[in-house]
This record gives C-alpha cells, sequence and structure tokens, in this order.
C-alpha cells in the first residue's frame, strides 16, 4: 500500500506541489526545492526497502531481485 504519510514533513517544504493518495504531482522543478526532493526520495526508498520482506525474494518469486543484471 502507498500512502504519504511518513513523508509529510518533507512534502510541506517541498514547494508547490499536490498530492494524491500515493502520488506527488510536480508541474516544474522550478516550483520544488530539488533538495527537498532529494531527501523525500532518499526517504521513500528506505521505507520501500524496509518494508520488503527479503525472505521472499527467492528465485521464482514474482518479487525476485537479480543482482547479476538479469
Amino acid at each position: 500500500m502507498c500512502e504519504l504519510s511518513p513523508l509529510q514533513a518533507e512534502i510541506a517544504k517541498l514547494g508547490k506541489v499536490k498530492t494524491g493518495k500515493g502520488c506527488i504531482y510536480i508541474k516544474r522543478l522550478s516550483d520544488v526545492s530539488i533538495q527537498v526532493l532529494e531527501q523525500l526520495i532518499a526517504k521513500s526508498v528506505k521505507i520501500t526497502l524496509e518494508a520488503i520482506n527479503w525472505n521472499n525474494c527467492l528465485e521464482g518469486n514474482p518479487l525476485y531481485f537479480s543482482t547479476n543484471g538479469a
């Protein structure tokens, strides 16, 4: 499930954006703080990676992550 609540502090500092349930809409990059956008993306990736059940990431599973580029 995608939700923005853990990112509200960053979104508030981001600049001129609109939000949906799990989306952030940016019309122009010049309307937002690139530094805050970078922080928001990094935090979002961290939250996503922490949510993955790595025990299910086995070959043959739809959530398989290959490190050999295949």
